[in-house]
């Protein structure tokens, strides 16, 4: 039981909103004058994380620096609603360059009422700032892996300071988790070509 993130076979829209899943998210792209689904066409090696670490902190850090991460941000796409934390909050993520959240009315999302995507791409560069900000490196993360849970793994061997004068991420395991899942995640989506999502 639990969150997970893992690919996302578009096949499975054919299955949702009564059958007419992939011709809804089409739409709902083509209304924001983005590019369909048919060029999201990737196949990475795959991967499986689960959300094992509280996220309160991590949220509450993406909000505290909206004011810096939304300043390299693309414009809002047609229609969509602004979302500060996309990657918490997004069913299904697509290798599309735009910012915002896209509702798509027609479908039940996976945990939501209402199917609701964000642009990885957007996705990555917010957490590549914030790391940027917080002094995290991100060549410390290790890459995902079919196996899967290297993510998971890497943060159980992390240990919290108690050093006040060390970077947050150390003081705070969870924030480094969350960054270098989510940084991760959107990467694999960036590079392969490939839908993510929650499940």
């Amino acid at each position: 039981m639990g969150v997970y993130l893992v690919p996302f076979d578009l096949l499975r829209l054919d299955d949702m909103g009564n059958g007419r899943g992939t011709e809804a998210v089409n739409r709902a792209l083509a209304d924001a004058r983005l590019p369909g689904l048919g060029r999201i066409d990737g196949e990475g090696a795959g991967f499986e994380e689960k959300l094992i670490a509280d996220i309160t902190s991590f949220t509450q850090l993406v909000e505290d620096l909206e004011p810096q991460t939304e300043k390299v941000c693309p414009p809002l796409a047609k229609g969509a609603q602004a979302q500060a934390f996309p990657a918490g909050v997004a069913d299904l993520w697509l290798p599309l360059e735009f910012s915002g959240l896209l509702v798509v009315a027609d479908v039940t999302g996976i945990y939501q009422e209402q199917l609701t995507i964000a642009s990885s791409i957007d996705i990555l560069r917010q957490q590549e700032v914030i790391a940027e900000i917080i002094d995290f490196p991100l060549a410390s993360v290790p890459p995902l892996d079919p196996r899967g849970y290297v993510i998971n793994d890497w943060h159980d061997e992390m240990e919290r300071s108690e050093d006040p004068n060390v970077p947050l991420w150390r003081r705070d395991p969870d924030i480094a988790f969350y960054l270098a899942l989510f940084w991760s995640v959107a990467r694999y989506s960036r590079d392969n070509h490939e839908a993510v999502a929650y499940t």
